[in-house]
Order: structure tokens, then C-alpha cells, then sequence
């Protein structure tokens, strides 16, 4: 009787032992503050379609988005995100909610934003800064409420 007692508290004292040893695997929120330039999509042919994007994620939790798709101007639009873990949501002024919500990977100067929605757009950013004649030639961009911008680039 002693012998299985020993052995049970062996047992007991090894998956413990195991447990402790266990990495957390509550994942910590994504950092994606900074200012990120978007160099490509899975989906879209972003130099063929004259698409240009950046966007500054500030660590208040608010953003800046300047998007430029064709000829002319570069139309900002801004608004609040959060990121819970690795998903990143958010809304555009009037409280108009994104197209979809993301999954965040950093991985130094990369950004990779994956839409949670039907399309599964895989958008990858470089950290850039804004270049000034972006921010001062663009245009407000008021939301009609019909929601997020047409590609998986928020």
C-alpha cells in the first residue's frame, strides 16, 4: 500500500511539475503603434490599381488612415481601434464600424493585418513614416455610414 501511495505521489508531483513548466498561453496584445505604409495584398494588385496606403496607429488608440486609390488626393480618415490579444478592431469617425475586424502579426518592421471576414485579405505593411506631403495634400474623408473602404486595408 505504501509502494502505490509513493507512486501516486510521485505521479501527482511530476504533472505538477509539467503544469508549472507550462508557458503561459494567454497571448499579450499586439503592438501595431507607429506609422505603417502598405506594400502589398494578396487579393489586389496594389501597383496595377494605383492603390496607396498608409496609416498611423497612435498609442492612444486612436488612427489616421490616408488612402489614395487612382489618380487625385489622398483621402484621410480616421477614428478609434482596440487590439484584444492579436485581433485588432475599429471605427471610423461617427462611430461606423471597419469592414472587418484583423489579425495583427509584428514582426519588427512588418505589419500583417488578415481580415477576419469572408475574404481572408492578407495586407502586409512596412513601418514608414508618413511622408509630410501626404498628410498636408489629403483630403477629410467623411464616412456615409455604408461602412469600411472597399479592400481589406481597413
Amino acid at each position: 500500500m505504501k509502494k502505490i501511495a509513493l507512486k501516486i505521489l510521485g505521479l501527482a508531483l511530476a504533472v505538477t511539475a509539467v503544469a508549472a513548466c507550462k508557458k503561459d498561453e494567454t497571448p499579450s496584445n499586439a503592438d501595431i503603434s507607429g506609422q505603417w505604409h502598405l506594400v502589398s495584398s494578396d487579393k489586389i494588385d496594389i501597383e496595377s490599381e494605383g492603390i496607396d496606403v498608409y496609416i498611423d496607429f497612435r498609442a492612444a488608440g486612436d488612427f489616421e488612415l490616408y488612402q489614395m486609390i487612382g489618380e487625385g488626393r489622398y483621402r484621410l480618415k480616421y477614428g478609434r481601434y482596440a487590439v484584444t490579444g492579436t485581433q485588432v478592431s475599429g471605427t471610423y469617425s461617427g462611430d461606423i464600424p471597419w469592414g472587418s475586424s484583423y489579425e495583427a502579426a509584428v514582426d519588427g518592421n512588418t505589419l500583417i493585418l488578415t481580415a477576419a471576414n469572408a475574404s481572408g485579405e492578407v495586407c502586409t505593411y512596412e513601418k514608414e513614416t508618413i511622408p509630410a506631403e501626404v498628410i498636408s495634400g489629403a483630403v477629410e474623408f467623411r464616412s456615409s455610414g455604408e461602412g469600411a473602404s472597399a479592400g481589406g486595408w481597413l
